[in-house]
């Protein structure tokens, strides 16, 4: 997911073209396409080289027809209203609060990020910083769209790094201290 092009973090349509090239995926083709060719083109040259630009362009034009779906192992739903620029669409956080000893986890417990009419709305903001007062303001509930209550978010951190006073509770009967 390394960006070679300049563009934006969140366009990953460099990414989408050189996953689409590997593994032949024309739904993949058809996100890496969209918009104009500076999106993908680079990427996909740095990786592949000519050779993956004509896999690529090898791919039939094909959209999906999947409009939600879980990915239970990574923890997460996403579900959209269509594929074109203009679609709504949602991200929910609902796995486990993180994996060993959660360090780098976030209190994200149900987190949302919403899109309505191709625009994002609600947006993680993600981690800004790691030193200093902001870091435990950046991993909390707020900071990712998540419910709190009385400002209370779902997991709370401790005074030392990478340590959980409290950690959200995972559906499927995991609790943790």
């Amino acid at each position: 997911l390394v960006q070679l092009d300049g563009r934006p973090a969140r366009d990953v349509r460099g990414a989408l073209a050189v996953g689409a090239a590997v593994l032949g995926d024309p739904a993949l083709a058809r996100a890496a396409r969209r918009g104009d060719a500076d999106g993908w083109c680079a990427p996909l040259l740095w990786h592949l080289g000519a050779e993956g630009l004509a896999r690529l362009a090898a791919l039939p034009p094909a959209s999906s027809a999947e409009m939600s779906r879980h990915f239970a192992d990574g923890g997460y739903v996403a579900m959209r209203d269509g594929w074109d620029e203009r679609a709504a669409w949602a991200f929910v956080d609902c796995g486990p609060h993180g994996t060993m000893n959660c360090g780098h986890a976030h209190a994200d417990a149900l987190a949302l990020e919403i899109a309505v009419d191709g625009v994002p709305l609600l947006v993680d903001s993600g981690t800004w910083t790691y030193p200093g007062a902001e870091r435990n303001a950046f991993r909390g509930g707020a900071a990712h769209n998540a419910v709190t209550v009385d400002g209370a978010s779902s997991s709370v951190p401790c005074a030392p790094p990478f340590v959980w006073a409290a950690m959200a509770p995972f559906a499927a009967g995991r609790r943790t201290p």
